[in-house]
């Protein structure tokens, strides 16, 4: 109907090489596929072959709803060679706009939704200090609820 909105989008990134140099001459160090381990000061970010994000929402009237899937590609850690599966999340947001102008927005969300945890992995001596996983790429804080008001003048 003319009241009503639907949104998709997909964003993939596939890299096909992830190499690192320190500088002219030095030995190159191939990533790709490799996750970000901390002490190695090696990687320059987790090697994602590939990564997917997709967007979904539909608006009707002054209530919208939004979804989004994250999706990251198996990676192995370059120290011990542990295999990372390939990683999920989805989050969830509904909103409400409010006021003559619809210059209120009332809105409450969930990230994380399934509540995924970071993988595990076994060389403990080379992850960030007090975790047990590649904190700077996976959700260390688990499922987590948000609300707000955004209000325009």
């Amino acid at each position: 109907g003319p009241d009503e909105r639907v949104d998709l989008s997909v964003f993939w990134n596939h890299k096909f090489k992830q190499d690192k140099t320190p500088f002219a001459g030095a030995f190159v160090s191939h990533q790709l596929g490799e996750a970000d381990i901390y002490s190695t000061s090696q990687n320059i970010g987790t090697g994602f072959k590939d990564q997917v994000t997709f967007n979904a929402s539909y608006q009707i009237g002054p209530a919208t709803l939004a979804y989004t899937f994250r999706y990251f590609s198996p990676v192995v850690t370059s120290t011990d060679g542990d295999r990372i599966p390939a990683y999920t999340y989805h989050d969830l947001q509904a909103k409400f706009a409010a006021g003559e102008d619809r210059n209120y927005e009332f809105y409450v969300g969930v990230i994380n939704l399934l509540d995924k945890q970071p993988p595990v992995v076994s060389d403990l001596a080379n992850q960030w200090p007090g975790t047990n996983t590649v904190a700077s790429t996976y959700d260390l804080l688990g499922r987590r609820f948000y609300a707000g008001v955004r209000a325009k003048f």
